[in-house]
């Protein structure tokens, strides 16, 4: 079900948009790889994704999306219109998400997104 979301943000970007094969185009570009574990804490598993270029060898410009909602709320599936237009562009993407306020009390949310970033 999220792949088909995805799919349709896709379909509205203009870059990819104008091309009736811009499915193929994307994903001959890119790999995804999903949910990544990065830290587990207080028995939560926090999660990222990874969208990397698969035409390119040397090191590229990366995004790393941290997804709104104030600390208390949000996904990392729920910001993809986000960080989409840095694809189209190019560039790479790590979809970060993060313990929010019922999960877990302040610090907590920043302390991931730092273990994330290193």
């Amino acid at each position: 079900m999220r792949r088909v979301g995805l799919l349709l943000c896709l379909a509205a970007m203009p870059g990819f948009a104008q091309s009736t094969d811009w499915a193929l185009q994307f994903f001959g570009h890119y790999q995804i790889r999903p949910n990544i574990v990065y830290l587990v804490a207080g028995g939560h598993e926090n999660t990222l994704d990874v969208w990397e270029r698969r035409d390119v060898q040397d090191p590229q410009p990366t995004v790393i999306f941290i997804h709104g909602g104030g600390w208390t709320g949000g996904t990392k599936e729920a910001g993809a219109g986000f960080w989409l237009p840095y694809l189209e562009m190019g560039w790479n993407v790590v979809n970060v998400d993060y313990r929010v306020a019922r999960i877990a009390q302040a610090p907590a949310a920043v302390e991931d997104c730092l273990c994330a970033l290193r």
